[in-house]
């Protein structure tokens, strides 16, 4: 007997009737009547007794029906896994991300994203720029994102959003009570730096070149989020991107738009050499919507 075969029988099971058995699958009552006589011929068994016009199973049609409702769960499985593959509700991906993207876009997005998707596993990793390509390259990563980055002829970069660098300032210091800071207003004051030689630590040491004003820092660090505790621990003002300052202020933080501004891109990054996975795409629009909502409530 094969899958059709049986799902006929079931329907028939089920209604006790074959217009009813039609009904249920679409399909025209002689259609059935036709294949439970050859199912009968077939299998040599009597499957139903006609009385009064129902059928009624025999017992070795009842024990059938018992051992093939196995087969239908593993079908409706099958089926449902499926749906689930057209849907991107199961597989895997894989992120790479710089901290402050990840602490506050990815996380906007992944909320939505995995709501839908229980059985989706996810690999985050965070890295520096040259480690975000490195990964999406060695297909250790199908996604990246990145504050800033160079011309890599194997990895697409796809602009999200302009943003800026912000001052972060201990609330309680001097510079709080500015609507904005200048470089200028940084003299004396003792200032956290991103590390030199970054692309980050780059552009900021040229904003104070562009503003004239020499470059006196105090303390540097890779990460913005460090930046940003140093601060909070009273310990100096720092320029920071906005998207980790913004989701992550703080009574004893206040954030002030700096001058000259300095801009930043978000970008999502991915391969050019291989097929973009469907999750991958899915969660790509899930960054735009968290995108949406971090642009809409811009300071």
């Amino acid at each position: 007997m094969n899958l059709r075969q049986l799902e006929i029988f079931r329907a028939v099971m089920q209604t006790g009737t074959t217009s009813g058995a039609a009904h249920i699958l679409g399909i025209s009552q002689p259609a059935v009547s036709n294949m439970i006589r050859h199912m009968e011929a077939q299998s040599g068994i009597k499957l139903f007794d006609r009385y009064k016009g129902r059928l009624w199973p025999t017992e070795e049609a009842t024990i059938l029906d018992h051992d093939i409702e196995s087969i239908f769960v593993i079908f409706r499985s099958v089926n449902q896994k499926v749906e689930d593959l057209k849907e991107s509700r199961v597989g895997s991906i894989k992120i790479v991300s710089v901290p402050s993207l990840a602490q506050s876009i990815l996380l906007a997005a992944l909320q939505p994203f995995l709501a839908d998707r229980p059985d989706v596993s996810v690999s985050l990793d965070l890295q520096r720029v040259e480690g975000i390509v490195d990964r999406i390259d060695n297909n250790l990563a199908d996604v990246g994102l990145s504050l800033s980055f160079s011309d890599y002829p194997t990895v697409e970069t796809k602009p999200m959003h302009l943003g800026r660098m912000v001052c972060v300032i201990p609330a309680g210091h001097s510079l709080a009570a500015q609507g904005e800071v200048r470089a200028a207003d940084l003299r004396g004051h003792t200032f956290i730096t991103m590390e030199r030689g970054t692309p980050l630590g780059n552009i900021v040491a040229n904003a104070f070149a562009a503003a004239g004003e020499p470059f006196a820092w105090g303390i540097e660090t890779r990460y913005g989020y460090m930046a940003y505790s140093l601060v909070e621990k009273g310990l100096g003002v720092a320029l920071v991107d906005e998207y980790y300052a913004r989701t992550q202020a703080r009574e004893g933080v206040v954030i002030r738009p700096f001058t000259p501004t300095i801009p930043l891109t978000a970008y999502v990054m991915f391969s050019r050499l291989r097929p973009l996975p469907r999750l991958a795409k899915v969660l790509i629009h899930h960054i735009e919507d968290a995108i949406l909502n971090f642009s809409s409530a811009e300071m």
